[in-house]
């Protein structure tokens, strides 16, 4: 498997754990469930990650 495929998959599945994101939740609000997990880290990019993010909240934490 690709590791960029599979660090986006293991970066949705983080985002998908997280109670409290709904349609208005920041990328800034976000960061601060993030910081410290092994999923977020390895994606080793901020603008990856907020980009990931943006397309999470596109299509909902249903399809993850």
């Amino acid at each position: 498997m690709n590791m960029v495929f599979q660090k986006r998959q293991d970066f949705m599945e983080l985002l998908s754990e997280i109670p409290d994101i709904h349609c208005g939740t920041t990328w800034r609000f976000t960061q601060d469930y993030l910081t410290g997990d092994p999923r977020f880290l390895a994606v080793g990019d901020d603008a990856l990650s907020k980009k990931w993010f943006e397309e999470f909240m596109k299509v909902g934490a249903t399809l993850f």
